[in-house]
């Protein structure tokens, strides 16, 4: 764009436009602040022979004596962020590919998830709590001692999953995979697992007091001092 000048040391006095047939000149989008100005002369505003910016109005200005006209410039496409930096910035990853990501001990409160690919993903000490995880991948994922309370993990895939000491208090785990996960002292009182798949899941000294487990499936399930949904105690005297 040879001519152009930008000066931003002082903003421009607007003046309005002397010949209506000038409002057409330019057209385009809103300011976005990155103001670029050119120096032309009335022929060439009467003549239409001004560059061709993606612009919405016309502009025209009195700027150190000089006639000028300009207008804003948009970026066509927003910069892309890596996922990682996504999700950290603003929160919000949905479906994003995150597999082996290290994320332990982010602070991922009510971040979106959904969908997420967090296979192998390192989670240890990560606070999760009230995130949206629902039909997230979270195979094999390291989730060891991460805050998981009121967490959405509907479907999610938790399958090997190592979620030992874990907080999962009222968590969302209906209908979720979490066969051969190791859920050793995790916390999950009150957490809703309806119809989730636990089979040969480790729950050894895990707390399902109260929780919710009506169509879940538990065959070849590790219990080992397990508080049950009732308050009893499974194989209290286990080695």
């Amino acid at each position: 764009m040879t001519g152009l000048k930008c000066d931003r040391t002082a903003p421009p006095k607007l003046i309005p436009d002397p010949d209506a047939e000038l409002h057409h000149t330019i057209q385009a989008i809103q300011d976005t602040g990155n103001l670029f100005k050119t120096r032309v002369t009335p022929m060439e505003l009467k003549s239409d022979r001004l560059p061709s910016w993606p612009c919405a109005r016309s502009y025209l200005w009195v700027f150190g004596g000089s006639l000028l006209a300009g207008c804003a410039v948009v970026s066509q496409t927003a910069p892309t962020l890596p996922p990682i930096t996504q999700l950290l910035t603003t929160q919000r990853c949905d479906a994003c590919q995150l597999p082996g990501a290290d994320l332990s001990t982010a602070q991922l409160t009510s971040a979106n998830l959904r969908r997420a690919n967090l296979e192998q993903a390192n989670l240890e000490q990560a606070n999760l709590r009230f995130a949206n995880l629902r039909f997230a991948d979270l195979q094999g994922a390291n989730l060891q001692g991460a805050d998981l309370r009121n967490t959405d993990l509907r479907h999610a895939n938790l399958t090997g999953a190592n979620l030992t000491g874990a907080n999962l208090h009222l968590a969302i785990l209906s209908s979720a995979h979490l066969q051969t996960a190791n859920l050793t002292s995790a916390n999950l009182q009150d957490a809703d697992l309806f119809e989730a798949d636990l089979r040969q899941a480790r729950l050894d000294r895990a707390n399902l007091r109260q929780a919710d487990t009506r169509g879940s499936h538990r065959e070849g399930s590790h219990l080992c001092q397990t508080i049950l949904e009732n308050g009893t105690i499974a194989v209290p005297n286990c080695p």
